[in-house]
């Protein structure tokens, strides 16, 4: 949670740095939209899907480099246990994760002919909080980070709007995250 004030706190200061950016050749693009995501434990303990919402800032240096940071949060996946599977949970109870936190990276646009679409590729780092909730065993907190690479695609509506859909891949320390992002973007 103290990330994510930080970084709500951080986005009037991005803002005015935008209209600074602007003159010197740099964009700034803000978005935001519904996720889709795919979540399956290295231990096939919880494989589930469900929608979160994503927030994301990227400033694009020039034509072809960006840098892309992102706040995730995905709301529950959920398992029915399996007798023995868990520990002493009873047969029929429940394992929930959820992930929230942030990530950074690197994004490339690749060339496309067709003028008001554009496609780009992209990778880095995150780092979330992992929260589980057992049936019958509580709550857990813990640490989900690793690396991530994606790709995205981008349909100019207007010069400041866009729709845009991504498609990332996280890869964490015991489970992995397939996420569909489809949301607006806003370019100042």
């Amino acid at each position: 949670m103290k990330r994510f004030l930080i970084a709500a706190l951080l986005l009037p200061a991005l803002a005015t740095q935008a209209q600074d950016d602007a003159q010197s050749g740099g964009q700034w693009r803000i978005g935001l939209g519904p996720t889709f995501g795919n979540y399956e434990t290295d231990d096939n303990l919880v494989d589930d899907s469900t929608i979160g919402f994503q927030l994301s800032a990227t400033y694009l240096f020039n034509d072809w480099f960006g840098v892309e940071g992102a706040y995730l949060n995905t709301s529950d996946f959920e398992t029915t246990v399996r007798p023995g599977t868990f520990g002493n949970v009873p047969a029929g109870g429940t394992v929930q994760d959820s992930l929230s936190g942030f990530s950074i990276g690197g994004t490339i646009l690749l060339p496309f002919s067709i003028e008001d679409i554009s496609l780009l590729v992209k990778a880095g780092f995150f780092d979330f909080d992992l929260d589980r909730v057992v049936t019958g065993a509580g709550t857990s907190s813990g640490a989900a980070d690793g690396g991530y690479v994606g790709g995205a695609g981008v349909i100019e509506i207007t010069e400041s709007w866009a729709i845009r859909g991504d498609l990332v891949y996280y890869d964490a320390d015991g489970a992995e995250l397939w996420n569909v992002v489809l949301g607006a973007e806003y370019r100042f």
